[in-house]
């Protein structure tokens, strides 16, 4: 662990999931509890963990590496984070794993990648007049370029890329220049269709657009801090949201009168086995 990252700090994952649904939030970031691993999240760290090997390969050597590096590298990692599911489904997790290992194995012969890495897994912190600094790390830079890596089931749309604010903190953590921002989807074979990799990058927009879209991230990150120290934590009742969330049946089965966190807190205690960040 970074300095930085040993220090109070905000990041994109937390102003999103506040935004997202504030309960998640307190659960998570006041209580301490973390959700269960699952599938999908593990797949996408394994994925991450072989693109990474493979650009830093390229930005030490100036060429790629054997493909069996970055691939036992996402094996590995696919394993060990495995042993921590719940509920083992073998036959679920050796599609994902041959999902990842496919989509490793067809990204650096694909023509629509021309990535000259400079820096992978960079760390940033930007200030953004709130009290504390935002923490966060870019999946691969080029010397004009910054894209997030998405182990998804669907392209992003140019909408997707144009309203990110993941996207506008990218570029913003540039600093010295203005990158082209994108995401670049890595989509894992269906029934009829072979893996496929689709990248999407954000349409350019004037300076001032650019100002007014830094204005509006630093408007959000700070509202949810200044949300969060007041303990402003509302419960959501969303299908969509709540149909994935681990806290669900402890959220939905607290008994409140008012809702508080205050409240909420009395009767969801941490579980003596739950890790601490």
């Amino acid at each position: 662990m970074s300095d930085a990252a040993s220090r109070p700090h905000m990041s994109f994952s937390q102003m999103n999931m506040y935004l997202r649904c504030s309960m998640q939030w307190y659960y998570r970031y006041v209580l301490g509890l973390k959700q269960p691993p699952n599938l999908k999240l593990i797949a996408g760290k394994a994925g991450h963990s072989g693109l990474e090997i493979h650009n830093r390969h390229i930005i030490q050597y100036a060429t790629p590496p054997p493909l069996d590096l970055s691939l036992d590298e996402a094996s590995t990692t696919f394993d060990t984070l495995v042993q921590d599911l719940e509920d083992r489904d073998k036959a679920a997790e050796g599609q994902s794993k041959d999902n990842i290992i496919a989509l490793l194995t067809i990204y650096p012969e694909d023509p629509q990648l021309d990535i000259k890495p400079t820096s992978a897994e960079r760390e940033f912190t930007i200030e953004v007049g709130a009290g504390i600094p935002v923490l966060g790390y870019t999946d691969v830079e080029t010397e004009h370029a910054i894209f997030d890596y998405k182990f998804t089931s669907r392209a992003k749309s140019q909408d997707d890329a144009n309203l990110s604010p993941q996207l506008t903190l990218y570029s913003m953590a540039a600093d010295t220049y203005k990158p082209t921002v994108g995401f670049i989807a890595l989509i894992p074979p269906g029934a009829r269709t072979p893996p496929r990799i689709v990248p999407t990058i954000r349409d350019a927009v004037s300076e001032t657009q650019l100002q007014t879209r830094y204005d509006r991230l630093r408007y959000q990150f700070q509202y949810v801090e200044r949300a969060t120290q007041a303990a402003i934590f509302i419960p959501k009742d969303d299908p969509m949201t709540c149909s994935w969330c681990g806290y669900r049946d402890r959220c939905q089965s607290a008994a409140v009168t008012e809702f508080e966190a205050t409240q909420i807190r009395a009767v969801t205690e941490p579980d003596d086995t739950t890790e601490d960040d």
